[in-house]
């Protein structure tokens, strides 16, 4: 794997002193709890184990501040009225100030002008990271304004170092300003392999023999699938389903499912294609022991949360190439991007092996909380040095 952050190097004598860790404000106005929010609760987690003092700053009504309420302090900001992001600035930066708290951990893109505008009315004493979570072109959007919000960077916290190298060919971040930071695992997500996939199946309403490809649709992706399996069924004699169910980052939308059923009727594929549009669970859920191989058509040219909870859960993966999956430890099954033909082919190899794996010590190493826990203290004392 690329070589991660390195830390300060460590004091020159035994016995000198260290600089205690100095507290951290994480913000995030999200009104509802996603992936993003549930792994920044672990992170904020893992920090307080490790006695680095960290207080979450989130939306007055969300869920996140309703979950985080007695596991850390949470401080409420407005998330709804005129005049939101110069009012919640202004009292971010108060309580801020009152609460001496150099450093602020911005966990969504979404919320960095109203993190910078408080970094604006500090005097620009605040040290701002932002801890990428979301795809590139969420975190980063083109825009002018979105470029001026991400002025006041101090770090970019990069999931990958592809995902890294991205970053900094489309935003032109200096590089010493953009670290790799691989998110930690769910602790349930080594504990998926022990589900029996047929309970798993009969959970989920799926039948119990044909061997089954999963795709989260994402507006694209459940119709590459379709053409795949019409492929697998039609051209390569392998009797296979296919489950399609809601992308993380994608709302569900009524209209989009309809399109896929037809589809699915046009292609006669109709009696053996799953819809199940609800948003995928936790690692710790059904839908990967049941599943026998999850296509992931996206080009990998960024970080994705949802791939690698599946070969957290040893479920064989079917992706498409990109910049970034050799960064995935355990990734083997790739493809040209768009070639239905070729991932056809080699969907077939893997569903008709129908071997699932244990995740590999190097990917539960990798992407472990605790690393994560550490990289971020590490950086924050850097940064205050």
């Amino acid at each position: 794997m690329p070589a991660l952050f390195t830390p300060p190097p460590a004091p020159a004598h035994p016995g000198a002193a260290v600089a205690p860790a100095e507290p951290l404000a994480v913000l995030n106005l999200s009104p509802d709890l996603g992936p993003a929010e549930e792994h920044l609760l672990r992170l904020c987690a893992t920090l307080h184990r490790a006695a680095q003092p960290v207080q979450l700053v989130a939306a007055a009504s969300s869920s996140l501040a309703h979950h985080a309420a007695g596991l850390l302090p949470v401080q409420p900001l407005p998330d709804r009225g005129p005049g939101r992001v110069p009012r919640a600035a202004w009292l971010l930066a108060r309580w801020l100030h009152r609460q001496r708290i150099g450093a602020l951990l911005v966990a969504r893109a979404a919320d960095l002008p109203v993190a910078g505008a408080a970094k604006l009315l500090l005097g620009g004493r605040l040290r701002l990271l932002f801890r990428q979570h979301e795809p590139l072109r969420t975190a980063a959007p083109a825009g002018w304004w979105a470029r001026q919000w991400r002025r006041p960077l101090d770090a970019w916290l990069a999931p990958l170092p592809g995902t890294a190298r991205a970053v900094e060919a489309r935003t032109g971040l200096e590089a010493r300003r953009l670290w790799v930071v691989p998110p930690g695992l769910p602790a349930a997500a080594r504990r998926v392999g022990a589900a029996a996939p047929a309970e798993a199946r009969r959970l989920l309403d799926l039948p119990a023999q044909p061997p089954l490809l999963g795709v989260a649709d994402d507006g694209l992706s459940g119709f590459f699938a379709l053409e795949v399996l019409h492929r697998l069924r039609t051209e390569l004699g392998l009797e296979a389903g296919l489950v399609i169910v809601g992308h993380p980052q994608t709302p569900p939308h009524a209209a989009r499912w309809q399109q896929l059923r037809q589809h699915a009727y046009a292609l006669q594929l109709h009696h053996c294609v799953y819809l199940r549009p609800f948003h995928l669970p936790e690692p710790g859920g059904l839908l990967f022991p049941a599943l026998d191989a999850l296509l992931a058509p996206a080009a990998l040219d960024d970080y994705d949360s949802l791939l690698l909870a599946a070969l957290a859960a040893g479920c064989p993966v079917v992706a498409a190439e990109g910049a970034a999956a050799a960064d995935f430890p355990g990734l083997q099954h790739l493809y040209p991007a768009g070639d239905v033909t070729f991932c056809a082919l080699q969907t077939r190899t893997v569903l008709q092996t129908a071997r699932r794996a244990a995740p590999s010590p190097q990917l539960v190493t990798y992407f472990s909380a605790a690393q994560e826990g550490q990289l971020l203290t590490d950086i924050l004392h850097y940064l205050a040095s």
